[in-house]
């Protein structure tokens, strides 16, 4: 039996529900229309998502030009967030940004906004999956570069054709899988590093991640995402990888578990992070950090050094010297080591130059401001504004970089080591006028990984094959911008000559550059092979 005050009181809390659920989404659409007080530029013709995906470049130039340059923030349309625009700051801005924590201003929100990740079952970065890196791989590249030397070489017999004459190859699908092979041993261990079924695992689920996260992005609605992770095709097979993971995973974890064994990689160092905190480590959440350290990893490096790769190709007088370089080097030290590597210097200095001149991102420095974020000169975000820097235009900036910024010199790094600025012109140092591995406590952690790794990789393939572009492709292929990201074209097929199966001989490709050059410069002038 029911009294009379069940049913008002019924009433009263569903219109108390519905009043709140109405304060909720009103708040919600108040803090989406709070924007950042700065200058918002866009495009004066065409001014479509369109010309925003294929343009960026040129509308930052215009933002960099009459606001970066004078020290003051603006603000252009922001592809993540439609509703809070992108603040692009100067250097102004740096020392703030980069001390800042991450639960004022956030890199991993802006990264899990960014790609979805969260809706999509990817894997997210973890604090313990940060002190891996920054501690434990960072500590134990000395001892384990051999091991990765070792593995470079299994990788090149594996992956490469036998290119006894010129062999075309689509190069960076090649790189990627020579770098996780490389890295294997580091990051999963002696079990599964030379597993081709985990190996082949690491490729599919990167590709199935990139896959879900455009797709969720362009056929749903924000507040409709996680409808994705029960309808979406592209979800699924991310979900399904990640079981097939696990399964892989589970006893090398639970030997760990056991003690059996001392290990000095990826998975002991996680499970010694988790352990030593309290958490549990279980086979889906080993999966996801060994993922999304690979990824983070790899996938870039890979992109960097196809880069790298063509500026070589455009520069023979420098990839002859890099060669040369190389086997003085290897004479002296016998072996690659920390030590070794950090001896070649041109390459180095190449490999910086190259990543000054083609970044691989427009902007660094991304945060989402958690919560509202006042800086010292009054500039205020409101909660959930996102901020970066323009990275690819402070790497070219006259005013940093001299007249000659927009040039691609070889040796420019070299020269400042050799100068003044001796500890921070190598690769994988950081300064405030270079910021592609970001700056201050939050700087990239594996960027010394990186930065061996390219090194090993390039010392077997740089000295064992020639390379040229293939017939039809002049010069270096235009990089593929796609909005604020930057990539070099990963569609190119290149040639490749193995250089033991010369005999000592004239290459063809030196021979062709020596009959073009004099084409070009006329037979009067006197050619020989080290002019190039």
């Amino acid at each position: 039996m029911t009294t009379g005050t069940e049913p008002r009181m019924l009433a009263a809390l569903l219109s108390t529900t519905v009043a709140v659920g109405i304060a909720w989404l009103l708040r919600k659409f108040l803090m989406a229309r709070q924007t950042a007080d700065v200058p918002y530029i866009e495009f004066y013709e065409r001014n479509t998502m369109t010309r925003y995906l294929s343009d960026t470049r040129n509308l930052m130039r215009r933002g960099y030009k009459h606001y970066t340059r004078e020290g003051k923030p603006f603000a252009m349309l922001n592809q993540i967030d439609l509703a809070r625009p992108l603040v692009n700051l100067s250097l102004k801005y740096l020392k703030e940004v980069r001390s800042a924590p991450y639960s004022q201003l956030s890199f991993p929100l802006s990264v899990a906004k960014s790609t979805v990740v969260n809706e999509i079952g990817g894997p997210i970065m973890t604090d313990e999956a940060i002190k891996v890196v920054r501690l434990a791989v960072n500590r134990s590249l000395t001892e384990l570069i051999p091991h990765m030397q070792e593995q470079c070489l299994v990788a090149y017999k594996e992956l490469m054709p036998d290119c006894q004459d010129w062999t075309p190859i689509v190069t960076f699908p090649l790189l990627l899988k020579i770098f996780i092979r490389i890295t294997a041993r580091l990051f999963i261990g002696s079990e599964l590093c030379n597993n081709h079924e985990w190996l082949d695992l690491v490729i599919d689920f990167t590709n199935a991640v990139f896959k879900a996260s455009y797709s969720v992005r362009a056929r749903y609605r924000p507040y409709t995402r996680w409808l994705a992770n029960y309808f979406d095709p592209d979800v699924k097979q991310v979900y399904k990888l990640r079981y097939k993971a696990g399964e892989l995973l589970c006893p090398v974890l639970e030997a760990r578990k056991a003690g059996e064994g001392e290990y000095a990689d990826g998975v002991q160092w996680l499970w010694d992070e988790y352990h030593g905190s309290g958490k549990e480590l279980t086979p889906d959440k080993l999966a996801l950090d060994e993922f999304i350290i690979i990824i983070a990893s790899i996938h870039s490096s890979a992109a960097t050094a196809l880069s790298i790769l063509y500026d070589l190709i455009n520069h023979p007088h420098s990839l002859a010297e890099i060669r040369t370089e190389v086997e003085q080097v290897k004479r002296e030290h016998g072996a690659w080591t920390r030590h070794s590597l950090a001896a070649l210097r041109v390459l180095d200095s190449f490999m910086k130059e190259s990543q000054r001149v083609h970044t691989l991102q427009q902007l660094t420095l991304q945060r989402i401001a958690v919560k509202p974020f006042t800086f010292n000169d009054g500039l205020h975000l409101p909660a959930g504004t996102q901020i970066s820097l323009p990275n690819e235009l402070i790497s070219k900036d006259p005013d940093f970089w001299g007249p000659n910024a927009a040039q691609f010199d070889p040796k420019r790094f070299l020269h400042k080591r050799e100068g003044e600025d001796a500890n921070n012109s190598h690769f994988a140092s950081v300064s405030d006028d270079m910021l592609p591995f970001g700056s201050g406590t939050h700087t990239c952690p594996g960027r010394f990984l990186a930065q061996d790794v390219t090194k090993l990789m390039f010392v077997h393939l740089l000295t064992n094959y020639d390379i040229e572009y293939s017939e039809g492709v002049v010069g270096r292929p235009a990089d593929v911008v796609r909005h604020h990201n930057v990539m070099p074209d990963t569609s190119v097929v290149l040639l490749f000559w193995k250089r033991e199966g010369l005999d000592g001989a004239v290459s063809w490709s030196d021979q062709r550059r020596v009959h073009i050059a004099m084409e070009i410069m006329g037979s009067s002038h006197t050619l020989h092979l080290s002019d190039f």
